[in-house]
Formats: structure tokens, sequence, C-alpha cells
């Protein structure tokens, strides 16, 4: 292996890291989105956020709310929170929010989707760790394609994840005055992004000649037009 070889895959390997860090950072964190209820003249304000495992109600204090607000929040403002684990990970139970019901089949899927994910990016990384000691081609080009795979998975987690919180949001009883993603979830499709593009750099390092042979045919198209 030259060291130019050897120097692009290290660089792609930091890089795919990175959207490693980033989907561990969004797994295990709970602000994947968040529900506000309304800022009335009451003391306190109810607002709540959630991701992948747990949910949290959120108490804040009325006159910390920016005024002229309707809505309580945002979480960010200092208060009390109460977390409690979704409970069909440990029975058949529908979850609630704010009196809006979570349906457990979304949050099941997102769970298997976001764990065979951050498998997928680990067999990668092993992956590439095996192929710069031991110099085997082949192990780079599996990598790739645990990468693609993983960021592919990715995307379907937080389409997945958009589609709980739309019948959630249409659940009945659930009086929420505003809804947000935050940044929970932007981790996330980061670290999707960041995976595939890792992926894509290692197949190019893997196939210099085939992709070489790709962009004559290109140019040679061009020419003829």
């Amino acid at each position: 292996m030259s060291d130019s070889k050897e120097g692009s895959i290290k660089l792609t390997f930091f890089v795919a890291l990175v959207g490693l860090t980033l989907m561990v950072l969004a797994v295990g964190t709970d602000f994947w989105a968040e529900l506000n209820g309304r800022a009335d003249s009451n003391a306190t304000c109810l607002a709540a956020y959630f991701g992948v495992w747990r949910h949290c109600l959120r108490t804040i204090e009325t006159l910390d709310v920016e005024p002229g607000r309707e809505s309580c929040g945002p979480v960010e403002l200092p208060g009390v929170s109460s977390c409690s684990y979704f409970p069909f990970f440990t029975s058949a139970e529908n979850a609630k929010i704010m009196d809006g019901e979570v349906e457990k089949y979304h949050f099941i899927i997102l769970a298997v989707l976001v764990l065979l994910s951050l498998c997928l990016m680990i067999l990668g990384s092993l992956s590439i760790t095996m192929a710069l000691n031991r110099y085997r081609d082949f192990l780079i080009k599996l990598s790739a394609s645990f990468f693609i795979l993983a960021g592919l998975l990715v995307l379907a987690s937080i389409l997945t994840f958009q589609s709980a919180c739309a019948a959630l949001l249409g659940s009945e009883g659930l009086r929420p005055v505003e809804f947000a993603y935050m940044w929970s979830l932007f981790c996330a499709a980061a670290a999707a992004a960041i995976v595939v593009f890792a992926g894509v750099c290692f197949l190019l390092v893997a196939y210099p000649g085939g992709i070489r042979r790709v962009l004559g045919l290109c140019r040679k198209k061009g020419a003829g037009a």
C-alpha cells in the first residue's frame, strides 16, 4: 500500500469516526423533538422533549418564558425535568406524552434501526483498522459497504421518527402549542451524510482504476456530443 493511499484511508477513516461520534451522541441524548404547552397565567407551564429511548416532562416557571410567547419553553430554560423510559421497551403498552399517545411500533422500529446503524459503523471501523494493519484491499471495500448501509439506515430511522411524531401530533387529546425538532435529530442527519460520504470515499480509494475508466467514458461521450 502506497503512502498516499494509506494517507487517504486514514483521512477518510477520521471523517467516518466523526460521523460515528455524532450518531452515538444522537442516540444517547433525548433531544430529538420537543412539545411545548401553553404559557398561561399559572406560575409554571409544561414542555416535553423525547428521543429514541426516553421522554421527559419539564416544568418551567412562566416568568422565565419570553414575554409575548404563547407557548412554554424552549426546554433549554431553567426548570425541573422528570424523565422515564418508553414503557413498550419492557412491556406491550403505548406511552403518553402530554396526553398524546406514542405509537409503540414506530419507536421499536426506530430503536432497531439506530442500533443496526451503530453496529455497521463499528464493523466498518474495525474493517478499516484491519485493512491498515494487514493491507487488505477487500477490507476497504467491505468497510465502504458497511458505512454506506449504515448511513441509509440512519436516514430510515429519521423518517421513522418523523412518522412517529406525525402520529403523535395527530393523536386525540394532544393540544401542544408548539412542536419542533431538536439538535439530537440534526446530529443523526449529519452522521448519515458523513458516513455515506466516507463510504463513497473508501470506494474511490478501493477502485481508483474503475473510477478513472468511468470518468474517461464520460469525457468521451461529452466530446462526441
